[in-house]
């Protein structure tokens, strides 16, 4: 069989946790207290969970800290608009268990207070960085080539051999969702929802470069561009609506958009992809959960497709899945405006 590596990645329970001091009882602290509001806010759609949305055990498994950056950050923050800090965190710590404090000094802030700690995670860093080189069974995106194929046309591998494949190295990192792998040679890229964007080496998961506070999901699509002064070059979209552009071989940002899209309830879930000198991006949003919450006025968002400059990062059009004219519709019982059409999400 010839010597070939096969990876697979997952996520756990890692990254930024959070400590909560005591909260006091619901009945001192109502508004304080994080089953009330996961009934008022969140309960609809997860309880029991419907179509995509996790369900209860599925949070449970999760760092509080992930679903507090679900709430402020990512696909959930229309649902908690107009929640306080503390009531985020009330609701983080009714679906989890809380973490335990931190050595040392007691953790803890005034009564009432939540901590956060960010527990000693260390990264082993490759002892050298060799340059990017092209192999036979490279995947660089999320297919294949430019028709999106989804097999290896280099497997390396037959059936028989399936039985004796073992893991040759893990690699724990924080976040829940997680991008598509895509490897390059001996370069494996991933990014995740736990904030961090890795180049590890594919054959002994040691760490060429890291990026922090990126959020995303995104397949990261490696290209061999003069855009970049190593001639690789990656992409990647967050949650925040951003298009962010680096230099494969090092991690260095070479540009970041401004925001492709305004709406509050809309993200980047779908990988960007580079033709020639154009990078296209797909938008797409948490609305439908939104609009189970009836203060929501339902529906506005419209997905839409992005064409962007790759050297620049500047918007060259916008394309969007309806065209239809918006219409007001009816009230809904607690007389909240609700209109259309809207949706046309564009999902990887």
């Amino acid at each position: 069989m010839p010597s070939k590596l096969w990876l697979a990645a997952a996520p756990v329970a890692g990254g930024l946790a959070v400590v909560f001091a005591s909260m006091g009882s619901a009945a001192e602290a109502p508004e304080m207290d994080g089953g009330v509001l996961f009934k008022e806010r969140c309960a609809s759609c997860h309880d029991p969970a419907i179509d995509r949305a996790p369900t209860r055990e599925t949070m449970a498994t999760r760092p509080a800290s992930e679903l507090v950056e679900v709430m402020t950050k990512g696909a959930m923050q229309p649902m908690a608009d107009g929640l306080s800090e503390l009531q985020v965190l009330a609701i983080a710590q009714f679906l989890t268990r809380p973490a335990p404090p931190a050595p040392g000094p007691a953790a803890g802030g005034p009564a009432g207070r939540p901590v956060a700690f960010n527990p000693k995670i260390t990264d082993q860093i490759c002892a050298t960085h060799p340059p990017i080189r092209i192999t036979p069974t490279d995947w660089n995106s999320w297919g294949l080539d430019e028709r999106n194929t989804r097999f290896q046309r280099n497997p390396g591998l037959k059936a028989a051999d399936v039985p004796k494949l073992k893991v040759k190295w893990a690699f724990s990192y924080p976040g829940g969702s997680y991008g598509q792998p895509t490897v390059v040679g001996d370069h494996l890229f991933i990014t995740s929802r736990g904030g961090s964007f890795y180049a590890l080496d594919a054959k002994t998961g040691c760490v060429h470069w890291k990026v922090d506070n990126v959020v995303a999901r995104t397949t990261p699509m490696i290209e061999k561009s003069d855009i970049s002064p190593s001639g690789w070059v990656t992409f990647i979209g967050d949650r925040s609506r951003v298009v962010r552009a680096y230099d494969a071989a090092t991690g260095k940002e070479l540009w970041k958009s401004e925001p492709i899209e305004d709406h509050r309830s809309s993200g980047i879930t779908g990988s960007p992809i580079l033709y020639k000198n154009q990078l296209f991006v797909p938008t797409t949003s948490g609305e439908e959960g939104a609009g189970a919450q009836p203060t929501y006025s339902c529906c506005s968002f419209r997905g839409a497709l992005v064409a962007m400059d790759a050297r620049t990062g500047k918007v060259q059009w916008k394309s969007y899945t309806i065209t239809e004219p918006m219409v007001q519709h009816r009230k809904n019982s607690q007389g909240v405006q609700l209109q259309g059409p809207a949706g046309g999400a564009i999902w990887p």
